[in-house]
């Protein structure tokens, strides 16, 4: 049913969302605050690089780390 399908995508959604969270702990704390300020939050790069205290070059690359980090977790542990 409509209910049934809804609710497994639900619960799939909420797993996902744990599996996430948990790659994220893994991560430094500098290249965490950049994925959740940019892939979270919607900061731009410049608005980031002011808040962490380095160049956008360098806020695109913890971005990048931090995406492949996620990437990794996830085919890992799906």
């Amino acid at each position: 049913s409509t209910r049934e399908y809804l609710l497994m995508i639900h619960h799939e959604f909420c797993r996902l969302g744990r599996m996430v969270r948990k790659a994220t702990e893994e991560m430094p704390e500098l290249q965490r605050t950049v994925f959740v300020l940019r892939d979270v939050l919607g900061y731009e790069f410049r608005e980031i690089a002011v808040i962490v205290g380095c160049g956008e070059a360098n806020v695109r690359q913890l971005l990048s780390r931090a995406r492949k980090h996620i990437r990794e977790y996830l085919l890992n542990n799906i």
